[in-house]
């Protein structure tokens, strides 16, 4: 999915999150598999996390 694609569909879903994280790879996140941490992938974590705990199921 391109960026443009990601921003209408946020934009037209009233319920969706996007975060943009700009200048990184695809799934830069999984980066921390090697043993890498980049202060982004905290963040998206954290993200992640609290989106998690606010919609249970």
């Amino acid at each position: 999915m391109l960026l443009d694609d990601a921003r209408r569909l946020a934009a037209a879903a009233p319920r969706a999150v996007l975060d943009v994280y700009e200048g990184l790879p695809h799934v830069f996140h999984l980066a921390m598999l090697t043993g890498a941490v980049l202060p982004a992938m905290t963040t998206f974590l954290r993200c992640l996390a609290d989106f998690v705990h606010e919609r249970p199921l």
